[in-house]
């Protein structure tokens, strides 16, 4: 069985057979509240660009990051219209290619799920290096409140809560990891990284099969070291 953390080639093959939905309000709101034109975001796991796309309709300088080349190739065509400092790039959120402090903001929208433990502290060291003190950080993870389905197999559980878990996908004939996290989890790795919460809650909408979709939205802030 291949172990393929992040599910490049089922968002490949998703990105290629249909269309990006409308951003999420969530998301909007959140760039309509605390983004400022001229700015730099960065919109980490960006997909097929629906985020990125509203971002730069606001006059602010989206990069958009992601591991699926498909996905970046559609960001790429939605940024298309916009000033030339908008760019998409295929990139691994633990080994981002920019230099420190290169951004105002950041954006995850379900792309941190995509770890084991080791990987979210290696993404959260990532977010922090690259954004500038004061940015303002939105982040959407799956919550430990979500039920598992059929064909998940728990890895790792952490000290906070939070769970790593495999789920077999039959059609790529792959295992893709998952992290459901805990409200523990969430304060801890803010803390360590020294980002504070300013807004945390957790979100419950049921999707068009009547399952109930749990997840954590949480907005933060770079603050300056303590020497």
């Amino acid at each position: 069985m291949k172990k393929e953390q992040f599910g490049v080639e089922q968002y490949n093959k998703r990105y290629a057979s249909s269309k990006e939905h409308e951003p999420r309000n969530v998301i909007t709101s959140f760039v309509d509240k605390y983004l400022k034109k001229g700015q730099r975001c960065l919109d980490l796991g960006s997909g097929g660009g629906r985020h990125s796309e509203y971002i730069a309709r606001k006059d602010i300088k989206v990069t958009a990051v992601d591991l699926s080349p498909v996905g970046i190739e559609k960001t790429k065509e939605m940024l298309s219209n916009f000033s030339d400092s908008n760019i998409a790039v295929v990139a691994n959120m633990q080994q981002l290619p920019f230099k420190d402090q290169s951004f105002d903001s950041l954006i995850a929208n379900r792309v941190l799920d995509h770890n084991n433990n080791k990987g979210i502290e290696k993404t959260f060291s990532e977010i922090e290096r690259v954004l500038k003190n004061n940015s303002m950080v939105f982040i959407a993870v799956a919550s430990i409140s979500q039920s598992l389905k059929e064909n998940r197999t728990i890895i790792e559980k952490n000290k906070t809560g939070g769970i790593t878990f495999v789920s077999q996908n039959d059609s790529m004939q792959n295992e893709i990891v998952h992290n459901h996290f805990s409200e523990q989890e969430i304060i801890k790795l803010a803390r360590q990284y020294h980002f504070a919460i300013l807004e945390i809650k957790e979100s419950m909408k049921t999707d068009k099969k009547g399952e109930q979709k749990f997840e954590w939205q949480i907005i933060m802030k770079k603050v300056i070291k303590k020497k």
